[in-house]
């Protein structure tokens, strides 16, 4: 039953009858006929394309479309087959060698074409990569997808609620619904999380694959609730918040991501905010604007950038509520940088809001002065006691010899250097060449009189 999931497939003809009784006749045999389209999945391994056809001539070409939801290219697979009016075909798509994720959206349609030149495309499918080796037992809603498969079904029912909840409060507080559902899978244990993964560290408890909208966490039926309650909501953030901001310009600092992940856990953050209070008295806050990407290596510096990213979140809730991070959001959505996109939507500088970040700690503070920007290029200049060229004009060219010994000064300078001979027409006529050679020249005619 799990180790072969099969598709009815209702030819698009078929539909086509429905809508429209009339075109019937015209309909009834098209030239080429699916058949059958069926799915085999050996997760991790691999994932099996079938596919069964009939067509009037025969099928000389047939290839498969298959692509990661969030991805932006598609695996074009021509597919290997003994052509004739009637076939049947596979292709397995080997994942044993690189890590794909438990329930990973693939999203596939298949191409054919017969001796004639006629084409078929099927409608484009959606296949969940499921981890079939356990025996799952699920929660669900239409934007919330739990599993597990160790624990009674408390166990599993606390982990959802935990998840609802935090999902609920986002979208309230930001106005935004999910584009499409979040998958929360749940393994009992360091080696059967590892065992889909090609390669993986054993520290790590969990993971987000924010484009899929799936978190795989370890958590046993014994492990703490308070912890539960921390970190199913913290992976939860990452991905609602991943929705919310993708697009093709969406940019923002890792403090607002981790800062909002924290603030939905269930967990007091007040020790956070002690932390970072501290921090601020010591001398020892670290800049905010260094917190816009990666949080380094070093323990406490990671610990302390973590704290910080929470204690900025509550900040801006607390000054200016939903409607500014609304409004944050909104702005950062458009892809603007920290600085613009804080005095965009909150209406201070950066220097500004980062002292009144500091006194809303109970920390007075004015804001430092702005950076102001230096040129980063000098133009050079020449030498003093070089002489300054002088435009040469040079005597337009007519076909009467006459015109040679006309006034120069009423002669307009020409467009491209005409005529052979003296240095001075070399020189002239627009060449950069000359100009970067004339003072040369003339130095050299100096020394020569001397």
């Amino acid at each position: 039953m799990f180790r072969r999931i099969q598709y009815a497939f209702l030819l698009v003809f078929a539909a086509l009858l429905l809508i429209n009784p009339d075109g019937a006749a015209a309909q009834e045999n098209p030239p080429i006929r699916v058949v059958a389209i069926t799915i085999d999945n050996n997760y991790p391994d691999g994932l099996t394309f079938h596919i069964h056809a009939v067509a009037d001539s025969p099928i000389t070409n047939i290839m498969l479309y298959y692509k990661d939801q969030g991805d932006i290219s598609t695996t074009r697979q021509p597919v290997e087959f003994e052509a004739g009016t009637e076939v049947t075909t596979s292709f397995t798509w080997d994942t044993s060698r690189f890590t794909v994720a438990p329930s990973s959206p693939i999203f596939f349609n298949w191409v054919l074409e017969d001796e004639q030149g006629n084409k078929f495309t099927t409608p484009e499918e959606l296949v969940y990569y499921d981890d079939l080796r356990f025996p799952w037992r699920e929660i669900s809603d239409p934007e919330l997808v739990v599993r597990w498969y160790e624990g009674t079904d408390a166990f599993g029912q606390f982990i959802y609620d935990a998840a609802r909840e935090s999902l609920t409060r986002m979208e309230e507080q930001t106005g935004e619904q999910l584009d499409f559902p979040i998958f929360v899978l749940v393994y009992a244990n360091q080696e059967d999380f590892a065992s889909w993964h090609f390669f993986v560290d054993d520290w790590v408890g969990g993971q987000a694959f924010t484009p899929l909208g799936i978190t795989t966490d370890i958590i046993s039926p014994y492990s703490n609730p308070e912890w539960i309650l921390a970190v199913v909501p913290h992976e939860i953030a990452h991905l609602f918040f991943y929705q919310v901001m993708d697009s093709p310009f969406a940019s923002w600092p890792s403090w607002l991501d981790e800062g909002l992940a924290q603030y939905y856990e269930a967990t007091d953050p007040l020790p956070a905010l002690e932390r970072v209070e501290s921090a601020a008295r010591g001398g020892t806050l670290l800049p905010l604007i260094s917190l816009t990407g990666s949080f380094g290596r070093d323990p406490d510096q990671v610990r302390l950038s973590y704290d910080e990213s929470l204690s900025v979140v509550i900040f801006i809730l607390e000054t200016w509520g939903e409607a500014g991070l609304q409004s944050l959001i909104e702005v950062f959505r458009t892809g603007e940088n920290p600085r613009p996109a804080i005095e965009t939507a909150l209406g201070l500088t950066w220097e500004e809001f980062e002292a009144a970040w500091i006194t809303w700690m109970g920390i007075p503070a004015t804001p430092k002065p702005s950076p102001v920007p230096t040129a980063t290029f000098v133009y050079p200049t020449a030498p003093s006691g070089w002489p300054t060229p002088t435009k040469l004009i040079k005597p337009t060219a007519t076909e009467s010899p006459e015109s040679a010994s006309s006034d120069l000064s009423s002669t307009t300078e020409p467009s491209a250097v005409s005529g052979k001979g003296s240095v001075s027409n070399w020189l002239c006529g627009g060449s950069t060449l000359g100009v970067l050679l004339l003072p040369a020249l003339v130095w050299m005619a100096r020394r020569r009189e001397e």
